[in-house]
C-alpha cells in the first residue's frame, strides 16, 4: 500500500509540484526562463527567444540580469533548489519562492530558498530585475493603448 506521506499526486502533502502555475503573464515568462536557464544553462538559446519575444527589442537587459540572479542564487544557496521540467503545468516551492523574491521583493522569501547567512547579493539582483520588469510592463502599457 503507498504511503500517503510520499505521494506525488498534486493533492498530495508531499507533492513536489504543489502549487498551480502564476496567472500574470510577466510572472509566467520569468518563471519559464529561470526553468529553461537551470535546465538548460544561462545562455540557453530557448531562454533569449523568449525574453526576445515578451520583450521585443528591449530584452537584453531582463534577459542579463536574469543570468546574473541565477548565478547569484546558485553561487550562494546552502541547498538545493527544486525546479520542474519546462513543460511542468505546476510549479514547486521553490520556483513560488523565486517569483515571491522578484516580483513581490520579499527577502524573507529569498532567505528562505537559499537558506544562506547573506542572501542580499541575488535580493540585491533579483530587485533590479523587478524594476526591469516593471519599467518594461509600463512601457508596453503606454505602447498598447496609442494602439486603441
Amino acid at each position: 500500500m503507498p504511503d500517503p506521506a510520499r505521494s506525488t499526486s498534486p493533492n498530495g502533502p508531499r507533492c513536489p509540484m504543489a502549487l498551480p502555475l502564476p496567472h500574470e503573464p510577466q510572472e509566467r515568462v520569468l518563471l519559464a526562463l529561470v526553468r529553461r536557464m537551470a535546465i538548460h544553462g544561462l545562455h540557453d538559446s530557448s531562454a533569449a527567444m523568449l525574453a526576445l519575444h515578451h520583450f521585443g527589442g528591449d530584452f537584453r537587459r531582463p534577459l542579463t540580469l536574469l543570468r546574473c540572479f541565477m548565478h547569484e542564487l546558485a553561487s550562494c544557496s546552502n541547498r538545493n533548489i527544486r525546479l520542474a521540467p519546462c513543460c511542468a503545468p505546476r510549479m514547486t516551492l521553490d520556483e513560488a519562492l523565486i517569483l515571491d523574491s522578484v516580483m513581490l521583493g520579499e527577502l524573507a522569501s529569498m532567505e528562505a530558498l537559499t537558506e544562506a547567512d547573506d542572501p542580499h547579493r541575488p535580493f540585491t539582483i533579483a530587485q533590479t530585475l523587478r524594476g526591469e520588469f516593471e519599467q518594461l510592463g509600463r512601457r508596453f502599457a503606454r505602447a498598447s493603448a496609442r494602439r486603441d
